[in-house]
């Protein structure tokens, strides 16, 4: 005998794209840095978005292409801001930057406004791989972003010793007690008699 039907779930479609003069296709980037993070849009002027300010950059900045690949291999994305002074140049270099988090959004932008019910969509996810700079009247920063699936294929040198684990978490002592624990005798679901 069969069960009841369930319905299948109705796709739910957007509200209707707004009828505007002023309406742009942007992207949004996003750079973890230690010293704090970057943000900003291919836009000009400064947007609000998740409770933050993001940084126009209008021609000043450009994204390279955001591909997939049938392949199991990771992507790339290549970022660069040029137009900056020196000193930005400098410091953004001495930053540490690499194996830091990177995202791109694609968004809807009418004028400086995000219209509502048009969330912005997740393109990219990984780290940050390598930066440089190029110091002169007009600064420029490139950026080269990869994947998480890069993480893959490097070697993980963690050792499940007490030596390593320490390292990791000075205060822990669960490993100190594995050779122990590897000798002794455990009685499952019966008494020692």
């Amino acid at each position: 005998m069969v069960g009841p039907v369930t319905p299948l779930p109705r796709l739910i479609l957007p509200p209707a794209v707004p009828d505007s003069d002023t309406l742009s296709l942007i992207q949004l980037v996003y750079l973890d840095f230690a010293g704090g993070a970057f943000r900003a849009h291919s836009g000009v002027g400064i947007i609000d978005w998740r409770g933050h300010d993001w940084l126009g950059t209008g021609n000043l900045g450009s994204i390279s292409a955001v591909g997939e690949s049938t392949e199991l291999q990771p992507a790339k994305v290549q970022i660069s801001l040029s137009g900056l002074p020196a000193e930005i140049v400098g410091l953004s270099l001495r930053e540490h930057y690499q194996g830091r988090r990177a995202q791109i959004w694609l968004a809807l932008l009418d004028g400086t406004v995000m219209p509502s019910g048009f969330a912005p969509f997740l393109i990219f996810s990984g780290r940050i791989d390598s930066m440089q700079g190029v110091v002169g009247e007009e600064g420029a920063i490139a950026c080269t972003l990869e994947s998480r699936l890069a993480d893959w294929t490097r070697p993980r040198t963690r050792r499940y010793t007490p030596e390593d684990q320490r390292q990791a978490y000075p205060a822990d002592r669960g490993f100190d007690f594995v050779s122990e624990m590897s000798e002794r005798e455990l009685l499952w679901g019966t008494t020692r008699r």
